[in-house]
């Protein structure tokens, strides 16, 4: 076999390798050479990086409250809690879309009086167990169709959108 050297490879070829890596063995390769060190001390590292998924997000019906179990979890990666436990309410929250490590979940609460539903929001990152509130919703009426994305491009800004 014939070898090469690492400077030959193309850097698209180098990033898809080093983003498959454990994060503790990128951490001791980046001494390998000055490309690699620079490319890990890059602040736009995770930017480079393909956007491969590492788990899957399941809510589902148990018994009369749903659930939310995150499937697939890497095991050389800190463990996440896919039950969002973390989270305030987090039994009544209902799992509405994810973006970018991002995940946008939703509680309603019903004004029986008024017959109208109004739709509490949460973003949270389940990687680092940080969260904060969106402003609530107006109340709407009880059979009006609502619907909730998220957006969120770490490289255009750091800020989401809902």
């Amino acid at each position: 076999m014939d070898h090469m050297e690492v400077s030959v490879l193309p850097d698209d070829l180098i990033v898809e390798i080093l983003s498959r890596l454990p994060l503790k063995s990128f951490c001791r390769f980046k001494c390998v050479c000055k490309p690699w060190l620079a490319f890990s001390s890059d602040p736009n590292y995770r930017k480079k990086l393909p956007k491969i998924p590492t788990g899957l997000f399941c809510q589902y019906q148990d018994s009369d409250k749903k659930a939310t179990k995150l499937l697939s979890q890497p095991r050389n990666v800190e463990k996440i809690d896919g039950a969002l436990s973390f989270l305030p309410d987090h039994p009544q929250l209902e799992l509405m879309d994810c973006c970018n490590g991002l995940v946008l979940c939703m509680r309603r609460s019903m004004d029986w009086s008024r017959r109208t539903i109004t739709c509490h929001f949460i973003v949270c990152n389940p990687a680092t167990r940080e969260w904060t509130r969106l402003p609530d919703t107006r109340p709407y009426q009880e059979h009006a169709v609502f619907e909730a994305m998220l957006a969120f491009h770490p490289s255009c800004s750091p800020q989401f959108y809902v």
